[in-house]
């Protein structure tokens, strides 16, 4: 089923109206439990989707993972063990979704972009990623199996840095620098192929260039949209003055913040340098066009006296001196000789050629 179907299906249903409106996934939603404090880790996969709640440790760091959304029954199984209003559910499974941040008193939740690669580097892929901070846990929520999260997992296993020291918290900081330093990852891939087409463009425009330049304006746009509410989300996090986030862990979501902006300028930039590849593709296309025109026309403009010249003796008249003579021929073959190279010596002088 296509988006567009997707979204006139739930056209005139009422709000909390749970519908999956991202591509049909394969297999099983899966739900992976991570519980940690700083001398306790464990990591187990729980098949009993209906009764998380008993799996959560006290006094501990409780990261639930659910990959794969697509089964609605499930989802809407596990929202309401661990109490989850429908219309958050109902954000979570439209996953064209713009990032955003509610807080409650009972939990926050915040959804947002993740972005990556495809495996030629041709494509960015884009998944929306939900989560949900309550008092004893973090939830969660991605379209597909496989993330940019591992990392964070692999530190939590290994006791890497401070983030077994610290709470649910940081745990959410960690996802939230985690998805906009890959947003640097992509800002680097379009900066090098914003620099590779400028180079071909200085050397050999091409009318593909502006169709791959109109390409990367697209993906800009699209990526925009991804990150500047992301902006507003952060901010959000940071001013709030909720009972799970700690005064002392406010700077990390200032630090995201800041990155966040950085990566919103330099795709300010990135746009502007397209809009110049525009320009100058045009202007060397143009270029080229005079420089083709003023040697046709300089051609043109060679040829008039000499068409002058063979047009007058190609006359049929009787009596015409120069016919007689007998070298009458190399005489005009010189003139139209000296011709030529004045009118060339008079166009280099005037910096025509």
């Amino acid at each position: 089923m296509s988006q567009e179907e997707h979204d006139l299906k739930k056209v005139g249903l009422p709000p909390g109206t749970l519908i999956y409106t991202g591509k049909k996934g394969k297999g099983s939603v899966s739900i992976e439990l991570i519980s940690y404090n700083e001398t306790f880790f464990e990591q187990k996969f729980i098949s009993d989707h209906a009764n998380i709640e008993q799996h959560l440790k006290p006094n501990a760091v409780n990261f639930i993972s659910i990959n794969g959304i697509h089964e609605v029954e499930k989802i809407e199984e596990i929202g309401q063990e661990l109490g989850i209003h429908r219309l958050i559910l109902e954000d979570i499974l439209e996953v064209n979704q713009r990032p955003k941040v509610e807080i409650f008193d009972e939990y926050i939740f915040f959804t947002m972009k993740m972005l990556g690669l495809s495996k030629s580097k041709k494509k960015i892929h884009y998944e929306q990623v939900s989560a949900i901070m309550g008092e004893n846990f973090v939830l969660l929520f991605q379209e597909q199996q496989g993330d940019i999260f591992d990392g964070i997992r692999e530190r939590i296993e290994k006791n890497v840095g401070i983030i077994r020291r610290k709470g649910h918290d940081f745990l959410v900081y960690r996802l939230l620098d985690t998805v906009v330093d890959n947003y640097y990852i992509i800002a680097d891939h379009l900066g090098k192929q914003l620099d590779r087409m400028e180079t071909e463009i200085i050397e050999a425009p091409q009318d593909t260039h502006v169709s791959q330049l109109i390409e990367v304006k697209k993906q800009l746009m699209k990526l925009r949209r991804s990150i500047i509410p992301l902006k507003d989300s952060v901010s959000s996090l940071e001013k709030a003055q909720h009972p799970y986030i700690q005064k002392k862990n406010v700077p990390y979501f200032r630090d995201v913040l800041e990155h966040n902006i950085e990566v919103i300028e330099v795709m300010e930039v990135y746009r502007e340098t397209v809009m110049s590849l525009i320009d100058l593709h045009t202007s060397l296309v143009s270029n080229q066009m005079n420089n083709i025109m003023k040697v046709l026309t300089i051609i043109s403009s060679i040829f008039i006296p000499l068409s002058f010249i063979v047009g007058l003796y190609g006359m049929n008249f009787h009596y015409m001196p120069e016919l007689t003579y007998k070298y009458g021929y190399f005489v005009i073959l010189g003139v139209i000789a000296l011709i030529i190279l004045g009118m060339l010596y008079y166009f280099r002088k005037k910096k025509w050629l």
